[in-house]
This record gives structure tokens, sequence and C-alpha cells, in this order.
């Protein structure tokens, strides 16, 4: 693989990554996941899973949003997974 193609798969490893993180912190579930990001079917966000870049950007962002407040939530009660 080139350099780019090795970062493109970094990048959709690490997407998948704090998904699964974001769900473990709030103890969400992919139907969780479903109603807040507005989607009709759960097989949406099984589907982003299997192939991140078909997620637009504001699901993106809002995911890592999301992320982010939780971990300083938790580093804040001093809970640290």
């Amino acid at each position: 693989m080139t350099k780019r193609a090795d970062s493109v798969e970094e990048a959709k490893l690490a997407f998948v990554n704090q998904m699964n993180e974001l769900k473990t912190r709030r103890k969400w579930t992919d139907e969780d996941l479903r109603r807040r990001l507005g989607y009709k079917d759960v097989r949406s966000i099984r589907y982003i899973r299997q192939n991140p870049l078909s997620a637009p950007g504001t699901v993106i962002l809002r995911i890592q949003q999301w992320l982010r407040e939780a971990r300083e939530e938790q580093k804040a009660i001093g809970y640290e997974i």
C-alpha cells in the first residue's frame, strides 16, 4: 500500500474506534446512536461502521464532539476508561 492508502485505512479505523469508545463511555447501543443522529434505520449506523468513508462530515463531527464531552465529563468525576 501507499502512504496515502495507509493513512486512509488508519483514519477509518480511528473513526470506528471513536464510535465504539463513545458507545462504551455513554453505554449507548447502535439504536441510541441511530436515534441521536436522526437516522430511520439502525442499519445506517452499522453501514457507517463498516464503511466510514460513507459517513457525512456532520456525523463524524458529532460523534467526535460527543466523545470529547464524554471524556471530559468522566475526567471531571475522576472516572477514566
